[in-house]
């Protein structure tokens, strides 16, 4: 995992209910009985998931050898974690950001750095060929935000990379950089925060 990645922090891991209620219905193979809303942020984003009723998943993907490094659902943190990649992975974040964000979560989940690193690595040379580009999932509810910068005492400007208290809805589509240049120019100015194009090349890289 490149540096860049690493200065990401997660400061938001939400999700309801705090019990997922799933059941099998086939060999690795699971389905939600009932919706599960999910809110992350990371750095100056966050991301909505709503999966519904309905929602199938495999939980952590690869044979059982990989359960040395982490479990195939585990705590209830880990488990959302192994959803919402595989949400992702239907095109609603680019394959590099959805296996960073999981990265993230699993370490969140309280999965030890190394073991997280372990599935990140296997996600970037094995997950192309399952990752969808299609975003039209019936299962799936999602919406992006992007968070201005506002300095709390002066009401000033700062960059994108300072932190905020103020959340603007957005929605990216297909998280095309082009289309996020222009609608993030947009919130800045109708926000008044600075916008420079590093704090969109993080993302990216």
């Amino acid at each position: 995992m490149s540096g860049s990645k690493n200065k990401y922090k997660l400061t938001k891991f939400d999700f309801k209910p705090l019990k997922i209620e799933d059941e099998k219905i086939g060999e690795d193979l699971w389905k939600l009985l009932e919706d599960l809303r999910c809110h992350l942020t990371i750095d100056n984003r966050s991301f909505i998931y709503t999966l519904r009723k309905g929602f199938k998943t495999n939980y952590r993907s690869g044979p059982r050898w990989i359960d040395e490094f982490a479990p195939k659902i585990g705590s209830p943190k880990i488990q959302v974690s192994w959803m919402i990649h595989d949400a992702n992975y239907e095109g609603y974040l680019t394959q590099q950001m959805a296996d960073n964000l999981l990265f993230h979560m699993l370490v969140a989940g309280e999965l030890p750095n190394f073991n997280a690193r372990i599935i990140y690595l296997g996600l970037q040379i094995f997950g192309g060929f399952r990752y969808k580009n299609s975003a039209d999932s019936p299962y799936i509810e999602f919406e992006q935000k992007i968070i201005p910068p506002v300095d709390p005492v002066s009401g000033e400007k700062r960059t994108a990379t300072l932190g905020s208290s103020i959340e603007t809805p957005i929605t990216f589509e297909h998280d095309d950089k082009k289309t996020c240049e222009k609608q993030l120019i947009k919130i800045a100015k109708e926000h008044n925060f600075d916008y420079h194009q590093k704090d969109l090349d993080a993302y990216f890289d």
